[in-house]
């Protein structure tokens, strides 16, 4: 087959440049891969969209250094994370689920220190703004190329390279000749369409209106004291920066129509007064947008193409309702496992195990979040709905005693659905267990999972745990090399050695983290050796005796490098 003629050429094509294909790029960069990154619009997103990026995310971002960037600019860690439930401004509160500030998370996890937590706590900060900042770092590395205004209109994929066809703002066909490609290009992903990958998709039992905002009245919403969110069965608010950046809600049932907004302050109003009937208005500064969407779940059949060069992460290979914060993070986290696997493999130490990986192991992932996702919802969302419509607004709104009973009856409801963002199982403890780049553990079972709580363990597949080392401000994660580590507690140091030997052997990159001292961290991390990928996830792990042979870490390192065949 004939293809067309290139103008650019590049190892690795990013198509999409929203948060989860500029974190690719510039995660790539940072691995010493180059990478082109094209994008249909000319700019990042203005709008606020997302603000809540999860324990696991935040994570992330303090192991390649985001942290220190994107959390100055974030909602100062001090807001605690309440959510309210109300029957509008100048209504009755129903119900405060009152939730720690990121600086009294770290308190405690550094007072419990079991493995528990995660290294960093959650964030509130508008995806404008990572957005903004991840494209800042992008043009500002040398190993990733940028290009705005180009719409990918195909795909075509070959044995050995991809061909894509975009056209500029003249309308001008340009072709990309690359060695892969990494669909990011969001929900409608022409990448996916052009590669015969489908998607099934599920509704939501909602649609939403929306409208951003700036507004000089933000005094007034503070009326039920600092929240993350404010509900009001039918409608909510969202303080995007704690400054004066809101985002007002409509929710509304499957069948409704979705008009266009047009008087926005009159839409405004209506939704902060909830089911009090009566309009709360607040003046808009500076209007930042309106827009509605239909909620639902898609997973695509595959997040890899069938001859392999392929890729799709973040919303193009799965879209997830905002119920429980997983459509943001699962995309980070997407682009966290498959970076390096890439990276390794195109540097030549990677076998194509790796690169099968990352289908196998993010699909059920992300299952899992969805399912949990549909589960709240269903479970606890709808049925706190009909239980405030049943009883109807004049009721809920009532003074005197009846209006008291039926805003207990609500509560009861309404307090069941607390778990909706409590979901640290889920968040923290997900597991690669059937991956084939991880050794399987001779010495026991799985360990026990539980959506809303953290089992910290080594078994190969789980994310290895946080822990203070004995100078109570040093996480065993901070150590960590930028490829494998191999963590050692023995008191002789050799296993680390034997590791570090093998290693270089095999032209990869491996750290040797020597901790005989450490012997609270040793108890939660239950092995004295333990070798941990780049992304921080287990590979392997010693046996109860500890003992290895050369021949025997050589055979765990092509495992995790995915080059047994």
């Amino acid at each position: 087959m004939e293809m067309p003629k290139h103008q650019y050429e590049t190892d690795v094509l990013i198509v999409g440049a929203g948060p989860v294909g500029l974190f690719t790029a510039w995660l790539l960069a940072q691995l010493g891969q180059p990478c082109m990154l094209i994008e249909k619009s000319h700019t990042t997103t203005a709008l606020p969209k997302m603000e809540y990026t999860n324990s696991r995310t935040a994570e992330i971002y303090r192991s390649v250094g985001l942290d220190r960037i994107l959390r100055p600019l974030a909602v100062p860690e001090k807001h605690p994370f309440n959510e309210v439930w109300a029957t509008g401004f100048g209504g009755h509160a129903i119900s405060t689920w009152k939730r720690q500030s990121p600086t009294e998370d770290r308190k405690q996890a550094a007072e419990e220190n079991d493995g528990t937590w995660a290294r960093e706590p959650r964030i509130r900060q508008m995806q404008s703004v990572i957005e903004a900042e991840l494209k800042r770092l992008c043009q500002s590395e040398r190993l990733i190329t940028d290009l705005w205004g180009y719409s990918v209109v195909n795909v075509e994929e070959t044995d050995s390279a991809v061909w894509t066809t975009a056209h500029n703002d003249a309308g001008d066909a340009v072709v990309f000749k690359s060695r892969y490609v990494i669909g990011c290009d969001g929900a409608g992903s022409a990448v996916r369409a052009s590669v015969g990958i489908q998607m099934e998709r599920r509704s939501h039992p909602t649609k939403a209106r929306y409208v951003h905002f700036k507004t000089p009245d933000a005094d007034k919403l503070r009326a039920f004291g600092p929240f993350w969110h404010a509900l009001f069965f039918g409608g909510a608010v969202v303080p995007q920066d704690e400054i004066d950046t809101y985002t007002v809600v409509e929710i509304l049932p499957p069948d409704a129509d979705l008009e266009p907004i047009t008087d926005p302050e009159g839409f405004v109003a209506k939704i902060l007064g909830g089911l009090t009937g009566k309009p709360f208005p607040v003046r808009i500064g500076t209007m930042l947008g309106t827009g509605s969407w239909k909620l639902y779940y898609g997973i695509a059949d595959t997040f890899r193409s069938q001859k392999g060069r392929v890729f799709l992460a973040g919303d193009s290979a799965h879209t997830i309702t905002p119920v429980c914060g997983f459509g943001f993070n699962s995309g980070v986290q997407d682009a966290f496992n498959l970076a390096w696997k890439l990276a390794a493999y195109l540097r030549g130490h990677g076998g194509d195990k790796l690169l099968e990986s990352y289908n196998a192991e993010r699909m059920p992932t992300v299952q899992l979040m969805v399912r949990t996702s549909e589960h709240v919802a269903q479970t606890y969302f709808v049925p706190m709905m009909s239980k405030a419509f049943t009883l109807g607004a004049e009721k809920i709104n009532a003074s005197g005693e009846d209006g008291d009973r039926a805003r207990a009856e609500l509560k009861v409801e309404v307090d069941k659905a607390f778990l909706m963002h409590d979901l640290e199982g889920v968040v923290l403890d997900y597991r690669y267990a059937s991956s084939a780049i991880n050794m399987s553990d001779p010495d026991g079972p799985e360990p026990e999972w539980d959506m809303r709580k953290v089992h910290p363990s080594t078994w190969p597949g789980c994310r290895a745990p946080h822990v203070f080392l004995s100078d109570g401000k040093t996480s065993i994660m901070d150590l960590y090399g930028s490829g494998f580590t191999l963590v050692d507690f023995s008191p002789s140091g050799t296993i680390g050695d034997l590791f570090v030997d093998t290693a270089r052997s095999l032209a990869a990159p491996l750290k040797k983290l020597w901790l005989p001292e450490e012997s609270h961290c040793r108890l939660i991390w239950e092995r004295d050796a333990v070798l941990v990928r780049p992304d921080g996830f287990v590979t392997w792990r010693s046996q109860q005796q500890c003992s290895i042979s050369p021949e025997e870490a050589r055979s765990v390192l092509l495992c995790a490098l995915g080059r047994i065949v």
